[in-house]
């Protein structure tokens, strides 16, 4: 077993019961979630990438679990027990997300690892959390009694966003001054728009959410004069023409500068012809295992390629196709890569959805990895992330006064005279609506 994790859900899960926490749990509970059990272990066994589990008795685990299902006591446990049988296979990118509960929560704050330490990055006005007084830049030391790291740091935001989000969560940071404060900071629980009893109508309104979240992150691509631009990518899911619009805005610049700190998902489907657009000729990815045998991903060459110079920034969150993108472009020396170590998550993964043979219609999920991408070469980034050419940094007063050192010293490099707090303004934050 993964003792960290397993620590981890017992630590962060001690607090005030949720309205889904403080459901009555019985039998017909347990059988619940042990056929949650049963159809997530099924999958997993038939589409994990290593059919040997690592080593690990992954039947000897599942049979354990149960077990520990047939005598759980709430429905928070029953979660925790399945989430802790998938830990065993230390794999980041196959998880448990339990069903949709039917309450939104919002802690009202966003916390990032910065090199070693972990921050708080954003406050979001008039909330609870900026009464209580946090603020952008405060070092946060615990968070339920647990000490963000880089090794737990991927396990602290899954259990506090999917697997037991929290009514309020205790925080012990350290502000500017070095001054110590112990926070408790409530979260903003609300019951959801979605019903699940109306299953059809909610999937109409979800798929219009999704188009509207398509248009807000396409990439954003801002001149900074013909000597440089800059595009913002927040997700590998844009479509061709807006593929096509990124690539014809950097054509007309002597150098790009590519953003890709928060990206964390992919689609190869549009990561290969955007790195083929970053070359004149065609180049090595690495290579896909899977349970199908091995296979050399190669990138073609672009018709007309941007050949001039590039520089890609990333952040401990960039990870996925962000990962893949920027350590092709340093192996193959085409870019300087700027910023933090990114996350070192890099596994393909499938979502299986599930709906229970005899409930009320919830849906619950699972992630689980299909392949291992091995770069060109040799090394897997994953747990182990990009070490940037030039690590770049934003200090806690960066953060407390919105600036963006890490792209000013971007546009520096490309000889372009960009002050951070104008850097921090080309692309700003906009907090998600918390109505859905």
């Amino acid at each position: 077993m993964n003792r960290g994790f397993h620590a981890l859900v017992l630590v962060v899960g001690l607090a005030l019961a949720t309205p889904l926490q403080a459901q009555k749990f019985d039998d017909y509970g347990r059988g619940l979630a042990r056929e949650m059990l049963r159809n997530i272990a099924e999958d997993v066994k038939k589409h994990y990438y290593d059919p040997k589990f690592h080593g690990i008795d992954f039947d000897a685990r599942v049979r354990a679990a149960d077990e520990q299902l047939k005598h759980a006591n709430s429905v928070t446990e029953s979660y925790k027990i399945i989430a802790s049988a998938l830990d065993g296979l230390n794999d980041r990118e196959t998880y448990f997300v339990p069903p949709y509960g039917g309450f939104l929560h919002d802690y009202g704050w966003q916390m990032q690892m910065i090199g070693n330490h972990c921050y708080v990055t954003r406050v979001r006005p008039k909330s609870a959390a900026e009464d209580k007084g946090l603020k952008p830049g405060d070092e946060v030391l615990s968070v339920n009694g647990v000490t963000p790291s880089r090794e737990n740091f991927a396990d602290l935001q899954y259990i506090l966003r999917l697997l037991s989000p929290q009514p309020e969560l205790r925080v012990q940071l350290r502000d500017a001054s070095g001054q110590e404060k112990k926070l408790v900071v409530p979260a903003k629980v609300e019951p959801s728009r979605f019903m699940a009893s109306n299953v059809m109508a909610e999937a109409k309104t979800m798929d219009a959410e999704y188009g509207k979240q398509l248009e807000k992150n396409r990439p954003h691509c801002e001149s900074l004069g013909p000597q440089a631009g800059v595009c913002k990518i927040s997700w590998f899911r844009f479509n061709n023409g807006q593929l096509h619009d990124l690539l014809n805005f950097a054509k007309k610049h002597e150098a790009l500068i590519l953003d890709m700190r928060g990206v964390n998902d992919t689609d190869l489907i549009i990561l290969r012809p955007l790195m083929g657009g970053f070359f004149d000729h065609d180049v090595t990815l690495g290579t896909r295992v899977s349970r199908d045998g091995s296979k050399t991903e190669t990138i073609k060459s672009e018709h007309d390629s941007f050949t001039g110079k590039l520089v890609i920034l990333l952040d401990s969150f960039s990870s996925y196709g962000a990962e893949l993108f920027a350590r092709t472009m340093q192996l193959q020396k085409r870019a300087t890569v700027i910023g933090d170590r990114s996350a070192g998550l890099v596994r393909e993964q499938k979502s299986y959805h599930y709906n229970f043979t005899m409930s009320r219609g919830d849906i619950y999920w699972a992630h689980i990895t299909d392949a291992e991408i091995i770069m060109a070469d040799g090394q897997s980034l994953e747990r182990k992330g990009i070490t940037p050419d030039e690590v770049v940094l934003p200090k806690p007063a960066d953060l407390a006064g919105e600036n963006d050192p890490v792209l000013a010293h971007a546009a520096e490099l490309v000889g372009v005279k960009l002050e951070s707090d104008k850097a921090a303004k080309l692309f700003p934050f906009e907090w998600p609506d918390f109505s859905h």
